[in-house]
């Protein structure tokens, strides 16, 4: 069976250049990325080279039967800067197996720099030996991405978190959030990332 799809060679230093279309697309992906999803300021450069080395690969696929150019850059970079956010927070959440002292410095909420065992509990501590699961430092990356999300919530959503957080142990009180508002939290939890973690 033969291929019948269109294919256009496509000059992709010409679609990249400095002013070009694909360029400005890119640069405000990034720029949202930086602005509305946690991603920092400093690594907003290599956000644009990664999405521009992604789009290249995907204009190889482009063809001019099934939309515009313009049309496939915007819905391809769109979709390639969702998947380059949740590839950044999965390896950033990898589970690991690590030893380590108690004296290592690690980051925390806030920015602010502890020791891990300021960070963790006497009883993290001792149960600690055995811990294959997740170490210390993914649960302080967690911490660090949920209050992220939570912060970059509406105010309405912000209020509904804080409900569902007093009420952990009230269903009660949990079963008193509308499911829309549920999804909605659900649903920015999983942009960012964190939609294993729900």
């Amino acid at each position: 069976m033969a291929d019948t799809t269109a294919h256009v060679d496509l000059d992709t230093s010409e679609i990249l250049a400095p002013d070009s279309y694909a360029t400005r697309v890119i640069q405000y992906r990034a720029a949202w990325l930086v602005r509305h999803k946690g991603v920092p300021e400093s690594e907003r450069q290599d956000i644009e080279q990664e999405l521009s080395l992604r789009l290249i690969k995907r204009l190889k696929k482009y063809d001019p039967t099934l939309s515009k150019l313009n049309t496939y850059i915007a819905n391809s970079v769109r979709y390639e800067s969702q998947e380059v956010l949740r590839q950044r927070f999965a390896v950033k959440h990898v589970k690991q197996r690590a030893t380590r002292s108690l004296d290592v410095v690690i980051g925390h909420r806030l920015g602010r720099r502890r020791s891990l065992g300021d960070v963790m509990t006497r009883s993290q501590q001792v149960r600690g030996r055995g811990r294959t699961e997740q170490d210390d430092q993914h649960q302080v990356d967690l911490q660090d991405d949920f209050q992220r999300v939570l912060a970059s919530l509406p105010p309405d959503l912000q209020k509904a978190c804080e409900k569902l957080l007093e009420a952990r142990s009230s269903a009660a009180a949990r079963r008193a959030v509308p499911a829309t508002v549920l999804a909605a939290i659900r649903r920015h939890f999983e942009q960012a990332g964190l939609d294993s973690y729900l």
